[in-house]
């Protein structure tokens, strides 16, 4: 599977991403805690290497969002 672009939304502290392209080269800057590694772990939840991984609610819902849930 290869990804041309992908969006994440809802996810841990990321409202909403925005479309993102994906290259030969894509580099991911942000401020600390900005949600760069949350990125790379809402596309591992896609296509996960742990075929026993799990959707776990109460930590990937993003938290100003919880008084949804």
């Amino acid at each position: 599977m290869e990804f041309k672009q992908f969006r994440v939304f809802n996810y841990r502290n990321i409202n909403d991403s925005g479309l993102i392209d994906v290259n030969q080269i894509t580099a991911f800057v942000g401020q600390n805690e900005a949600g760069k590694s949350n990125l790379f772990e809402a596309l591992y939840r896609v296509h996960p290497f742990d075929k026993n991984a799990v959707y776990n609610i109460e930590e990937d819902w993003p938290v100003d969002r919880w008084g949804e849930l």
